[in-house]
């Protein structure tokens, strides 16, 4: 009967060691431990293929685009859930049956499955709801499986939805820690931005006034007013760099109002556009007439658009293009803007780090563009 596993106690070793790996340590790398259990499977049967299809996030939330997470030693061709619509839908009351290619009437769930080259599917589910499905190919020596090692296998399946389970849960809390963290340290250095802010807004407006009234008591050849007027500059880029920080340590209250985005984004390009051209830079928008309102805070959208259009700019000091998209979502409720450069990018180590207050790469940054975003 048992023409699958190798040995009676195959089956029995694998379900306990997939147990004592999930059990064990659960914070392992989620997406090794799946491999190990895919290839576990593999190893202690006779199927020429296995892999493991995962859904994110769930199926169909975005009519069915999403790319699915392949894991195993077949390797497909991109697919979305759409590509395997009928064999998702066929799970979608949440029962837990195996599908059987031999067995199955429904032509479209054939075909499915032949483009996955799978003999049987096992149904991964987390709360009844389907998160993906394991897929078990032909056996090497074209033998049928014993329904006891089918039983198995669903246990297996079972075992890895919990996995998911886990694997979801401590990633929430994960992130929640992470976030509580990064509050607390944005709160300690807002507090810090806002009394060193203070401490030189006031001296600066000083020197400032005593630097113009000399210069109003120097005769306008004197040399001394080219020192001077450097000096006033000078001053003016300090006192910007204060009015940051107080902005990010202190945001001010939102004056919100119907704005339309996209003449946001005209005049904020109208005020970029000498330096664009400086650096030999073309831009070109996608942005239909026909978006509607939205109720937001103005000011804020604009230093908004102005900062990743500046970093954009600052990014290609030898000429390039930048392209601006905008399109409705959710039923005209939101709306999506995409800027993209054709500069060199973000360096993958700085990835992490681009909206963290004060971090740059720039030798005359603040670093406060993004966090302020």
């Amino acid at each position: 009967r048992r023409l699958i596993f190798f040995r009676t106690g195959d089956s029995e070793y694998l379900l306990n060691e997939l147990s004592h790996v999930i059990s064990t340590d659960p914070l392992v790398n989620f997406t090794k431990l799946l491999a190990y259990v895919v290839e576990s499977v593999k190893k202690a049967t006779v199927i020429k293929s296995t892999s493991l299809l995962l859904f994110k996030p769930v199926p169909f939330s975005e009519k069915g685009s999403e790319r699915v997470q392949i894991i195993g030693d077949k390797k497909y061709e991109p697919i979305t859930q759409q590509n395997i619509q009928h064999i998702i839908r066929f799970f979608a009351n949440g029962e837990f049956v195996v599908l059987n290619r031999h067995e199955v009437k429904d032509v479209s769930i054939i075909n499915e499955m032949r483009m996955l080259e799978a003999v049987f599917i096992f149904p991964i589910f987390v709360n009844r709801k389907l998160t993906g499905i394991l897929s078990l190919g032909r056996a090497r020596r074209g033998l049928p499986i014993a329904s006891d090692n089918l039983d198995q296998l669903m246990i297996i399946a079972n075992e890895i939805g919990s996995a998911v389970e886990k694997s979801k849960i401590i990633e929430e809390k994960l992130q929640l820690e992470r976030k509580m963290y990064e509050n607390e340290k944005l709160s300690s250095l807002g507090r810090l931005s806002t009394s060193v802010a203070h401490e030189v807004k006031n001296p600066l407006s000083s020197i400032k006034t005593i630097v113009q009234v000399m210069r109003e008591d120097l005769r306008k050849n004197d040399p001394l007013q080219e020192d001077l007027a450097i000096i006033v500059n000078e001053i003016d880029r300090l006192t910007k760099v204060v009015n940051q920080l107080l902005q990010f340590a202190k945001p001010s209250s939102e004056v919100k109002a119907n704005v339309k985005i996209g003449e946001v984004i005209h005049s904020t390009l109208v005020v970029l556009n000498h330096e664009a051209k400086q650096n030999n830079i073309i831009t070109h928008c996608q942005i239909p007439n026909d978006l509607p309102s939205l109720a937001t805070d103005e000011g804020a959208m604009k230093e908004v658009f102005f900062n990743l259009l500046h970093n954009a700019i600052q990014a290609m000091p030898t000429g390039g293009k930048i392209s601006i998209d905008a399109h409705c979502l959710h039923n005209n409720h939101a709306i999506q803007v995409t800027i993209a450069d054709t500069g060199p990018g973000i360096p993958q180590e700085s990835s992490q780090k681009i909206f963290e207050p004060f971090y740059t790469t720039k030798q005359t940054g603040t670093g406060l563009g993004l966090s302020i975003v």
